[in-house]
């Protein structure tokens, strides 16, 4: 049955984590982390807002001649610390430690065959190719002709390079290009070592705590584990070498399977002479993502075993043990820091990972590191931290370890940072140090204490929601947060907005108006499940109707759970039936052949009543096809290249298309993808292109277009997904039926980046989000 309007509400959890604080000298200090996600000291708001320094008496000194009375300091794990606390406690501030030191890097086999390989080799010779740090390598060598291996076998290193001798059957005409697959094995940053390394790690840091003289000023620790790029990395992959993880690995699988050939099975292997889980453990795939040769490796005896599929159960397995393996060891650090020294133990949030993302976790607080000055921008920042910390199993303090204005610190206010920052729920501020005159506005600042209270109910949205969805305040003191949950945006025609959160926990769709508010009626075929909540309180007044329910729905979302199929607007149906057939007819006395898409719509109306969502999602397939046909502008998916360079072709859901060409590199080179442009009018055009960059990789994004070279405007117009821009990228003009367009990439180091979508337009057509610009065609 339908239930009544709610005001969503977090529910009810454990009681806030508490302590006692024991300084070397001076009296037992109380805290507790309140459900407004604030640290209360001594039974007081503590809020902090300060600097993030690196941890030396003289920087302190500095911090505290500004007039700051709050400071993060950084100290390196097995570092004497008692210069800078005694600096610390003399001047009277109070201070947190974040650990500065590099955290322990996984040690293992590199499996990213999309990064780590040289493409079009076509004849014999040496190949030489930079891999510092490895101590081994392993190569296969491939034929790009037909995918069979050429060679394969350790690679030999010199000096920081691996130096292999191709030998191929060269051919004066027409070479065939191969590629060589590298895995080397060493110390990778885009994954803890949550083993050996992590003890000596934790030893370090221990004794570090232990001979520390903390005073009453000290509050907490954070960074734990250390410095990391990433707390979690599927792009990447390691395969540890460590004999531990071997050992917790071979226990998962027998605890899983039961019998090794059960696990083969699951892991789609040929014939094998494997006796044991531990000869499973040992294994090295050669593949990850859509890329590398269908085979496993066993370094102890060099035997290559196919695999049927690159979608078994191998990598599945591996990352399970590997996070299960983070959370316990972050927890049990942070239970043995307590037991040090009882405060706070906060880590930066480094990407969806399992020390925070777990279902229990010993953590006391999530912090971000945030850049830039707008609104916006602290809001994507922090937001992320903030919905980790929010999704805990306990309040947790939430934290910005590190707040930097960027070039634009002269002409904002470091009050107004604090206001927007509090406003996502951050209760901790500490900025990274700029000039003396605008530290001492960072000193005098604070946070408004009537926002204590104020702490906003969290509606989530999957980070693939993106545009519609973004970081924001919302009516009703609620607040919208990305979260690592399945889902995606929705198309539900013009009139209205939605998306769907597949958390398996809380899974829901969240839906809403374009513009205006009324009586809707949404379809679906189990309307007596659906049960519908509102952010603000207001009743939706939701009555169970003929095939579905009449709502109430405005421009705020409205959440409906108990179902699994997506509602569907009867006004959005009416709407697409009507667009398509103006369309249609439009294209037809444009002699365009609609034929397919007329006969693909038609059908899936027709089978709107007994299965609304999915066909309704045909229909609109059908209508963009249908729209892309007749369309004055051009959209061209990146995928869609006639040849290209890039790494590979990724499945991303919240992608133009649900695909993205991707490009990592772990040296430096030139690279293209190359397309044909139908021209659709010789007027003046402008060009659009939609990726995913960082400020460095863009800069080295050059379009050829009929020899014409555009440059990106690194300025982006709008986001949308996980991360993807639309950039303007110049104005032309085109004569012809056809242009040829290169998209050229120099890259001066290794990096990443992917192509989503490239659009040519008339200036009226400006692109954004996924989905292509929708046509008004005259009724």
């Amino acid at each position: 049955m339908v239930a009544l309007a709610l005001v969503m509400a977090l529910a009810q959890g454990p009681a806030p984590e508490k302590g006692v604080f024991r300084p070397a000298t001076g009296t037992p200090a109380s805290w507790e982390i309140s459900t407004s996600h604030t640290l209360m000291w001594n039974g007081l708001p503590y809020v902090p807002v300060g600097f993030r320094i690196q941890g030396s008496p003289e920087e302190v000194l500095r911090a505290k001649s500004v007039g700051a009375t709050d400071l993060l300091v950084e100290l390196p794990a097995g570092g004497d610390w008692n210069p800078t606390v005694e600096a610390l406690e003399k001047s009277g501030v109070r201070y947190a430690v974040s650990v500065g030191s590099a955290a322990p890097a996984a040690r293992g086999w590199v499996v990213d065959p999309a990064k780590y390989r040289r493409i079009g080799i076509k004849k014999s010779g040496p190949v030489v190719i930079s891999l510092p740090g490895a101590t081994r390598a392993y190569g296969v060598l491939i034929s790009d002709n037909n995918g069979d291996t050429q060679w394969s076998g350790e690679l030999k290193l010199e000096g920081g390079a691996l130096v292999h001798q191709a030998e191929i059957g060269d051919s004066t005409e027409n070479p065939i290009p191969h590629t060589l697959f590298v895995y080397p094995e060493t110390s990778s940053l885009a994954q803890i070592d949550a083993w050996e390394e992590f003890d000596v790690h934790r030893d370090r840091l221990l004794a570090s705590l232990r001979r520390a003289k903390f005073g009453p000023g000290f509050r907490g620790l954070f960074n734990p584990a250390g410095e990391a790029l990433s707390l979690r990395s599927q792009a990447e992959r390691v395969v540890p070498t460590n004999r531990f993880y071997q050992m917790e690995f071979a226990k998962y699988l027998e605890g899983r399977y039961r019998s090794v050939q059960t696990c083969v099975r699951a892991w789609q292997m040929g014939g094998n002479s494997l006796e044991t889980f531990e000869d499973l453990t040992r294994l090295v795939p050669l593949f990850n993502g859509n890329k590398g040769p269908l085979q496993f490796w066993d370094p102890k005896t060099s035997d290559m075993i196919r695999v049927g599929s690159r979608n078994n159960a191998y990598w599945s397995d591996a990352q399970t043990v590997v996070d299960a393996a983070a959370a316990r060891r972050f927890d049990r650090l942070a239970t043995a820091i307590r037991q040090v020294v009882d405060v706070p133990v906060v880590q930066d949030w480094r990407g969806w990972a399992s020390p925070y993302e777990a279902p229990r976790s010993a953590l006391t607080g999530v912090a971000a590191r945030v850049r830039g000055s707008s609104p916006s921008e602290l809001a994507d920042d922090s937001a992320r931290a903030a919905s980790s910390a929010i999704r805990m199993n306990r309040p947790s303090w939430i934290v910005a370890s590190e707040i930097d204005p960027g070039k634009d610190a002269q002409n904002v206010q470091p009050g107004a940072l604090v206001a927007d920052l509090a406003l996502v729920g951050v209760r901790g501020f500490y900025f990274k140090p700029q000039k003396p005159e605008w530290d001492q506005l960072v000193a005098g600042a604070g946070m408004d204490p009537g926002l204590l209270p104020l702490t906003p109910t969290p509606c989530f949205y999957p980070e693939n929601a993106t545009s519609p969805a973004a970081p924001q305040r919302l009516p009703g003191n609620c607040y919208w947060y990305p979260a690592p949950a399945s889902g995606n945006s929705l198309d539900l025609g013009s009139a209205f907005v939605a998306y769907r959160y597949a958390d398996p926990n809380n899974p829901f769709t969240a839906i809403w108006t374009a513009g205006g508010s009324g009586r809707v009626k949404l379809r679906m075929s189990a309307p007596q499940s659906a049960s519908f909540f509102t952010l603000d309180g207001v009743d939706p007044n939701a009555k169970v109707a003929k095939n579905g329910v009449d709502v109430s729905l405005g421009e705020l979302p409205i959440l409906i759970k108990g179902i699994d199929e997506i509602p569907v607007p009867e006004i959005a149906f009416v709407d697409t039936v009507a667009r398509f057939e103006r369309l249609s007819k439009a294209a037809e006395a444009a002699n365009r052949d609609v034929a397919q898409e007329k006969y693909g719509f038609k059908d899936a109306a027709n089978g709107f009543d007994r299965n609304p969502a999915g066909s309704f999602a045909a229909m609109r397939f059908n209508y963009w096809r249908l729209t892309l046909k007749h369309a004055p502008y051009t959209w061209i998916e990146a995928e869609a290249t006639r040849t290209h360079d890039f790494s590979e072709v990724l499945p991303t859901p919240g992608a133009c298309g649900g695909s993205v060409l991707a490009l990592r590199t772990f040296e430096p080179g030139n690279f293209r993808s190359e397309y044909t442009v139908p021209i659709r009018t010789e007027e003046e055009q402008t060009v659009w292109l939609a990726g995913r960059f960082s400020s460095e990789t863009l800069a080295g994004v050059n379009l050829l277009l009929n020899g014409q070279s555009l440059f990106i405007d690194p300025t982006p117009v709008s986001g949308y997904g996980q991360g993807l821009f639309w950039y303007r990228a110049g104005v032309t003009r085109l004569a012809g039926a056809s242009a040829k367009l290169s998209i050229q990439v120099t890259l001066e180091r290794a990096s990443d980046l992917v192509l989503d979508a490239i659009v040519i337009s008339p200036s009226n057509y400006e692109p954004r989000g996924s989905l292509p610009m929708e046509l008004e065609i005259p009724k």
